[in-house]
């Protein structure tokens, strides 16, 4: 089904719908997969190599060898380049000329002659070897420049780096999807791919709900301000999303009001991929954003996976596009929800494997799950004494504990049982962020 590009929403409110029934809450999968299929379609633009933000973006399209890498025959030692067959040890070598780097090589000198050359520079055709300038002694032939060789032999091939080695012409050095580094910039540099062809960024804006929240440079201390909270949500998950590989449109705030919500994503939807609310999105008599999703004509998707922490998690869709996202509203589950559900929607718009990059690890210590929901857990990650790669499950005070995710290094994903998940088990763990 084609999708309804930023900019086309038109309509106004729609007052008079009423909030469909919430269907039963999904499994993990189900809902990692909702999101995977329903992000925005894949675009690409080309971008200067200084082009700010650089190491968020991925490729669109294969670097390709301008020409065979390295060029040219490259000798990697200052010294003499050489016929093996007149390298021993006591000989004494002519030496024709002096070759620099960037300098043409010119023909190759007759028999017993060398050339004097430089790291980087070519090796004349039908010379060799290079002989290292530590086994050379400079001697003088009638007044011309000459050196004894202190090796016995030198098989070919000593110390140059051969022609087409490296890459030859047309061949993909960089393949798409790849993100960008600054090694993908200097071999983009050096084939002369001036202007790299990278995705589009999935535009996101960030709307943070909650009368009890307050910007963070607010100094709380004013009355009422000490049953109120900083909102660390918001550039958390923009820090997060960027790096992901997102465009954060913006970070907007709205109390808890009906009319504030629904303008506010409204106003979002023109110039967004996708709207990220946080918070508003549970069953409270004051959580608005499912209400104004439906009074902007915005079809249900999901309401609530059964994860823990993230059970409010909530889509809305237009035109088969997922176009609003509602996040619980404590931080951790914040975390948990953009990296098992969001990424693999942005990952969808920049044409990149969508499927969680879990990784196999024992876990370290007992650990019992929630027997209704399939628990994700801040864990941390050890290498064994023997080698194997363990998980611990790292101590918390439930989804607004956000302080105790310092130390740690991802999820572990526990199972949906009653039964405690003994030590010694293998189950699936997720780092945290980078793409």
């Amino acid at each position: 089904m084609p999708r309804c590009r930023p900019g086309c929403d038109r309509g106004t409110p729609r007052r008079d719908r009423r909030v469909s029934e919430s269907p039963a809450a999904v499994t993990l999968d189900q809902g990692r997969a909702a999101f995977a299929t329903g992000g925005p379609d894949p675009g690409a633009e080309h971008v200067a190599l200084d082009h700010p933000g650089l190491d968020r973006r991925f490729l669109a399209e294969p670097i390709l060898a301008d020409r065979d890498l390295p060029p040219f025959n490259r000798a990697t030692m200052d010294g003499i380049a050489a016929r093996s067959t007149d390298v021993r040890s006591d000989a004494v070598l002519l030496l024709a000329q002096t070759i620099g780097a960037g300098r043409s090589p010119g023909p190759a000198p007759p028999p017993g002659q060398a050339v004097a050359i430089a790291t980087g520079a070519a090796v004349p055709e039908g010379l060799d070897v290079v002989v290292e300038k530590e086994r050379l002694i400079q001697e003088s032939i009638d007044g011309r420049a000459a050196v004894r060789i202190l090796v016995n032999e030198a098989r070919p091939g000593r110390s140059i780096h051969p022609r087409g080695s490296d890459a030859r012409r047309a061949d993909a050095l960089v393949r798409p999807g790849v993100r960008v580094t600054p090694v993908v910039v200097a071999i983009a540099a050096t084939v002369g791919t001036v202007r790299l062809p990278v995705r589009i960024r999935p535009r996101i804006s960030i709307l943070t709900t909650g009368d009890e929240l307050r910007p963070p440079e607010d100094p709380l201390d004013q009355a009422g301000d000490e049953v109120r909270i900083r909102n660390g949500n918001g550039p958390m998950l923009a820090a997060l999303l960027e790096d992901f590989g997102a465009e954060v449109m913006a970070i907007d705030h709205v109390a808890d009001d009906l009319a504030a919500t629904t303008a506010a994503i409204q106003g979002r939807l023109r110039d967004s991929d996708l709207v990220l609310s946080v918070g508003g999105v549970s069953a409270g008599d004051r959580d608005f954003v499912p209400r104004a999703a439906s009074e902007l004509g915005l079809e249900p998707g999901g309401r609530g996976v059964r994860v823990q922490p993230g059970r409010p998690l909530s889509w809305w869709t237009r035109d088969g596009r997922i176009r609003l996202a509602g996040l619980p509203g404590n931080p951790v589950s914040a975390l948990v929800c953009a990296h098992v559900f969001i990424r693999g929607w942005i990952h969808a718009g920049l044409g990149l494997d969508t499927d969680i990059p879990w990784t196999p690890r024992i876990l370290a210590a007992d650990v019992r799950p929630n027997p209704h929901r399939t628990a994700c857990r801040p864990a941390t990650f050890q290498i064994a004494p023997d080698g194997r790669a363990l998980v611990r499950i790292a101590g918390w005070n439930g989804s607004g504990d956000l302080p105790h995710l310092i130390g740690t290094h991802g999820l572990a994903r526990l199972p949906e049982q009653s039964e405690v998940v003994p030590a010694g088990t293998v189950i699936d763990t997720l780092g945290w962020s980078l793409a």
